[in-house]
This record gives C-alpha cells, sequence and structure tokens, in this order.
C-alpha cells in the first residue's frame, strides 16, 4: 500500500491553480491513508475512531524513558518469521501476545465427548477418559495456535465438585513436537475435577 504526496505543495509563489491538482491529491492521500486503521472522515458516527492498528514490520525500539511506553511487533521466539506483539517501558520488554489458548471443562462419571464451558482456539468438544483416579482430557487445538512445543507452557488449575478431594497430579503433552495439534492432559484425581488450563508461547 503506497499513497503519493507532495510535501512541497503549496509553494511560496506558484499560482495555486497551478498547484490544486497535486493539493487533490494530496487531501486524497491523506484520506486514503487515515481509512487503513480509522473510522473515515464521512462515516456517521465514530469518525477518527480507530478500527484496527496495524504494524508492518519488526521494529524494536529502545527503552523509552517515564512516562512514554511503546507497543510494537517483533520476532516471535519460536517462531523469528512470525510477528509477535511486545509491549516496553522503562522498566522492561513485556509479551502482549504470549496467550495461545485456554479452556475450563468439568469432567463427568462417564467417559465420552465433553464441552468446554470457557475457551479460545481449541474446539470445545474435548474427548474425555475417566479410569478411576486417572482422568484425560484430549483437547484439540485450532490450526496454527501453537507452532512448536518450543518456549511452549501449559499451565493447569484443578478444581473439583467434590472440595474434599485435594490431591491433584497432572501432566500434560502434545501429540507433535511441530505444528502440534492436541493437547492431552492426565489428573491422578478422585471424584470429578473441573479443569482450567492456559497454553503460553511466543
Amino acid at each position: 500500500m503506497s499513497f503519493t504526496y507532495n510535501n512541497s505543495i503549496p509553494a511560496a509563489g506558484n499560482n495555486p491553480s497551478a498547484d490544486q491538482p497535486i493539493m487533490l491529491q494530496n487531501t486524497k492521500s491523506i484520506q486514503n491513508l487515515i481509512d487503513v486503521d480509522h473510522v473515515d472522515f464521512n462515516a456517521t458516527s465514530g469518525q477518527g475512531e480507530h478500527k484496527q492498528v496495524t504494524f508492518n514490520a519488526f521494529n524494536p525500539p529502545s527503552a523509552p524513558s517515564d512516562p512514554t511506553a511503546i507497543a510494537y511487533i517483533d520476532a516471535g521466539l519460536d517462531a523469528p518469521t512470525h510477528p509477535q506483539g511486545y509491549f516496553v517501558n522503562s522498566q522492561a520488554t513485556m509479551p502482549l501476545t504470549a496467550i495461545k489458548a485456554f479452556g475450563t471443562v468439568v469432567g463427568t462419571t462417564p467417559s465420552g465427548t465433553i464441552t468446554a464451558t470457557n475457551y479460545f482456539n481449541i474446539n470445545p468438544s474435548i474427548v474425555y477418559t475417566n479410569s478411576g483416579s486417572t482422568k484425560t482430557f484430549v483437547i484439540t487445538l485450532v490450526s496454527g495456535t501453537v507452532l512448536s512445543t518450543n518456549k511452549a507452557a501449559v499451565f493447569i488449575y484443578i478444581g473439583s465438585t467434590n472440595p474434599g478431594n485435594v490431591t491433584q497430579i497432572s501432566s500434560y503433552s502434545f501429540n507433535a513436537a511441530t505444528n502440534p495439534t492436541t493437547l492431552t492432559i492426565d489428573i491422578a484425581f478422585s471424584g470429578l475435577p473441573k479443569l482450567n488450563f492456559m497454553i503460553l508461547q511466543i
């Protein structure tokens, strides 16, 4: 995307009529530029407000001085060709796009397919196996959510429909080291667990 703009117009000493076509082009370019990320001038409401924020290149800045802070994109640590969002202030650089997926699901007495109640970037239909003291959840990820198991972490919190069940041992595994499509979480747990999980990666 490019916009033609002549910043020497209007020029001192020029006849305005001679500059008019170029000034019109400048005016159109300004409107088209604003329209990329903003509500346009002629909209019925919200003129000038953001529709989105587009970053077009990796641009890691130097640390700013307070009270300035900067949001930007840079290469991901796991997949350097893919951009990730960051926020930097005078103290540190923090990832903005580390949360890749999450979900909440409650186990049932029989094995089978159960549905996540809150979720993002997963198929809410989860394959559940109840083998007595071991509960297994097989979660299908939206394609591309986790590009590899490198620098990926899964945080697991287990609640219970029975508050007396407090002994919890859990483990997780992805089905592949590159472009995994499923996440399996095993829980050593009596009773019916309420599984909350979150995948982080950048």
